[in-house]
């Protein structure tokens, strides 16, 4: 009887969370969702130097070897191990940081 009540909790409150998810993606709170989304910035974005324009800074960034959007990729083969994917990440923000930073550049979270 037991893991029957379980088990009916586990279906509700799944279901449930699919009506809020729904509701969140049409309904009231949508709008509270798209500035949160908006607000998200990538990696390059928190390189910040007073004075330049966001355009020097898009120049600056992929001069450095980061992409236009102010991501990055790294340099790992698709396919790669987990293992070599951390570490070809590391390797580019390493050379983003070094670059900026002799750029005049500051991380600011």
């Amino acid at each position: 009887m037991s893991r029957i009540r379980i088990a009916s909790l586990i279906f509700i409150s799944m279901s449930l969370s699919g009506c809020l998810y729904g509701q969140c993606m049409d309904g009231p709170c949508s709008l509270e969702r798209e500035k949160m989304i908006k607000s998200i910035k990538t990696y390059g974005e928190y390189w910040v130097k007073s004075g330049v324009s966001k355009e020097n800074w898009r120049l600056d960034w992929v001069d450095c070897g980061g992409m236009k959007d102010g991501g990055y990729s790294s340099d790992a083969p698709s396919g790669s191990s987990t293992a070599v994917l951390i570490t070809s990440s590391e390797k580019k923000i390493n050379e983003l940081t070094s670059c900026m930073q002799s750029k005049g550049y500051e991380f600011r979270r």
